[in-house]
């Protein structure tokens, strides 16, 4: 008789751990509107996480950079060493180029780490006045009443003088 014993414990992984959080996680832009995202990149591990690299892959409705230089709808941003407990940020800012949703997928690759994966969601703003504009035509046509009464007003009482 062959008695099997679990031959592994349950241990805390070793290395580092990667984590990504972009915030905020959905932005409202209009056509042609920019914002920005912060990436925050977190180790968790015990060890740093060496020759990191993010990879930002977006749809055709949205172009990104991470320098304001070289915009695209797909980057490759080095990152470097990610030291253990501590945060590294990268911000993108990122436009959108059409009236539709978008999505944007970030990967985190690292030399000796498990690669990380987080998203971002782009949301189309549908152009309108603030709420008040629609009350613009109303004030006017009551400033325009007024000032004809008042006008009425300061003709009768010099007509009944002469």
């Amino acid at each position: 008789m062959v008695v099997l014993q679990p031959q592994t414990k349950l241990e805390h992984q070793r290395g580092p751990l990667l984590m990504i959080y972009p915030v905020p996680p959905e932005l409202n832009l209009g056509v042609g509107g920019t914002g920005t995202v912060r990436v925050w990149i977190r180790n968790y591990g015990d060890q740093p996480a060496i020759n990191s690299t993010l990879y930002v892959h977006g749809s055709r409705d949205v172009n990104m950079t991470a320098d304001g230089i070289h915009w695209g709808s797909n980057l490759t941003v080095k990152v470097g060493v990610v030291p253990q407990g501590k945060d590294v940020v990268q911000v993108l800012f990122v436009r959108l180029n059409s009236a539709r949703n978008a999505s944007v997928t970030l990967i985190l690759i690292s030399d000796n780490a498990d690669p990380a994966v987080a998203y971002f969601s782009v949301y189309y703003l549908k152009p309108g006045g603030g709420e008040y504009t629609e009350y613009v035509p109303w004030v006017l046509a009551i400033l325009g009443a007024g000032l004809a009464l008042l006008l009425v007003v300061k003709i009768r009482p010099s007509r009944k003088n002469a």
